[in-house]
């Protein structure tokens, strides 16, 4: 699937999860937001949801929709409108009303997980997801697994959330997308409790430095002249040898160079094949231009010098070579 393709099922992705939103604002608020609801007081409800029971209720949702990625206090509010409306008479009895709690955001976390909302190509997404993590680890102890429910709770809800930024950064990284300089950065979870311990544990443990106000360093010693001369005598020593060097090396480049003006005027078919042979291309045809830099001249005149020495066949015919 390309890109293109992706994104266009990205967009119909996101389009039905905006329309079940919607769909529970209506459920909620049939007549709009800020009038009741057209059912309020239809029915005295029987049986009994205490508030107690009713935030164990809630817990189960947010435990439900807690890795899905989606702001927790949205679903919060989801929920408590609902209660409201069970407490104004709009539900029958408290297994009506259950059951159509149920329904709706059982099929809305589905939803959330089918379509999987977390796109790798909205960097909004990758926000939002850093953002949960780092609510969820903030409340964690460097040691807190295994001695709560709640710091065990946490943890698993950590991975779960790790394992998505995770696989959003590996889609990013295949598809060639930019990874940001934050999203490279990110800190897994085992890094993070790492840190926390070093914090928590480890530094109020080591010594600390207080430097007194009064302090004064001590004088910089003075530098040793003697020595000084010493070292701008051996550097003097390095450059004069280096300038002789030089001179010696231009030297011999010149006595290469005096035989190659030499034969400028005067190649004989022995010292012309020697030249085309060190100037071919890999079909193993002669390189004009080459020839003419090695003897001074143009490629041109090159091919003529060729020509001239009977060397045609010699310089352009690669099977002559075989």
């Amino acid at each position: 699937m390309s890109n293109k393709d992706e994104i266009e099922k990205y967009h119909l992705r996101k389009k039905d999860i905006e329309e079940f939103h919607r769909r529970i604002l209506v459920e909620l608020h049939p007549s709009g937001m800020d009038n009741p609801h057209p059912g309020k007081n239809k029915y005295k409800p029987t049986g009994v949801i205490s508030r107690r029971d009713w935030e164990g209720i809630k817990k189960s949702y947010r435990l439900l929709f807690a890795p899905l990625h989606i702001k927790l206090e949205v679903i919060e509010k989801y929920l408590e409108d609902f209660y409201g409306n069970w407490k104004d008479g709009v539900y029958p009895n408290n297994e009506k009303f259950l059951e159509r709690l149920d329904g709706i955001f059982r099929e809305f976390a589905d939803l959330l997980e089918t379509k999987n909302q977390k796109f790798y190509t909205d960097i909004q997404t990758y926000d939002e997801l850093l953002e949960e993590f780092q609510n969820i680890t903030n409340k964690m102890t460097h040691d807190g697994e295994g001695k709560s429910i709640g710091q065990n709770l946490l943890r698993e809800q950590a991975i779960k959330v790790q394992a998505q930024i995770e696989n959003y950064l590996k889609k990013r990284a295949e598809h060639g997308l930019e990874l940001t300089d934050e999203m490279i950065a990110f800190k897994g979870l085992e890094t993070i409790l790492d840190d926390l311990h070093f914090e928590t544990v480890i530094k109020p443990q080591l010594p600390t430095f207080v430097i007194p106000d009064d302090y004064t360093p001590p004088p910089l010693p003075e530098p040793d002249k003697s020595k000084l001369q010493s070292q701008l005598d051996d550097v003097t020593a390095e450059l004069r040898n280096a300038r002789t060097i030089a001179k010696n090396t231009s030297r011999e480049k010149n006595k290469l160079q005096t035989p190659l003006k030499h034969l400028r005027h005067k190649p004989n078919p022995m010292e012309m094949k020697e030249i085309i042979d060190r100037n071919r291309f890999k079909n193993g045809k002669c390189n004009n231009t080459n020839v003419g830099k090695e003897l001074a001249i143009d490629g041109e005149t090159a091919l003529a010098w060729i020509k001239k020495l009977g060397l045609s066949d010699y310089a352009y015919n690669p099977k002559h070579l075989k």
